[in-house]
């Protein structure tokens, strides 16, 4: 499958003017680098996000300035948004070469329906998001499942757990918790005697003023 395309432009200068500039014009502020390449570009957000759709770790083709017959395959390193708008703010884009092992992080999705949630009014908890992996830039997956149904309340699943296709190496730690099970109600009733707690403690502090 032939790699989508997104078109950039050089830019030779910086700053936060700079940057208000792109964005009255519609682009944003960015960065190529990796392979001995460190260019300041700039781009359109929608192309980037429309790539970004198929997947976080996508590989496309820059085209940089129209340049014609040279090959830039790239991958999102990281993003900036706005806090408040969610609007893309800057973004670095890391070279790759499809024959040497890159590290990124993939998510991880929960998959099936634990009957302990059903059948006892159980809660499953995901509690990490994504794992970091290391494999040739073909082989990035765009998640790693893993199936909870088979799972009772307090039952757990950890890394070492997920379906993890030949080829790829999770660097994450094999016994970092993924998911678990538990009663609902459970957290709040183990909150409760602190609020009590702190609620005492303010009473007599009150009543020592």
């Amino acid at each position: 499958m032939e790699a989508p395309v997104l078109r950039a432009w050089r830019r030779d200068r910086s700053g936060k003017g700079v940057a208000r500039k792109l964005r009255a014009k519609g682009l944003i502020p960015a960065v190529f680098y990796g392979g001995g390449e460190n260019i300041s570009l700039s781009l359109q957000p929608q192309e980037l996000l429309k790539i970004l759709s198929a997947g976080e770790n996508t590989i496309f083709q820059l085209d940089l300035d129209g340049e014609a017959g040279v090959d830039r395959k790239a991958i999102v390193r990281d993003l900036q948004r706005d806090p408040i708008k969610n609007t893309l703010l800057h973004a670095d884009l890391y070279k790759i070469s499809m024959d040497v092992e890159v590290t990124v992080s993939v998510p991880i999705v929960l998959e099936g329906e634990s009957r302990a949630v059903s059948d006892a009014g159980g809660l499953v908890n995901q509690l990490l998001d994504e794992v970091e992996i290391q494999c040739l830039p073909g082989l990035i997956p765009h998640e790693l499942k893993i199936d909870v149904s088979h799972l009772d309340i307090g039952d757990v699943l950890h890394v070492r757990d997920l379906q993890v296709p030949a080829g790829i190496r999770v660097l994450t730690d094999a016994d970092a918790v993924v998911a678990s099970v538990s009663v609902q109600g459970a957290e709040e009733a183990a909150a409760a005697p602190s609020a009590e707690a702190q609620a005492s403690a303010a009473e007599a502090k009150s009543e020592e003023a």
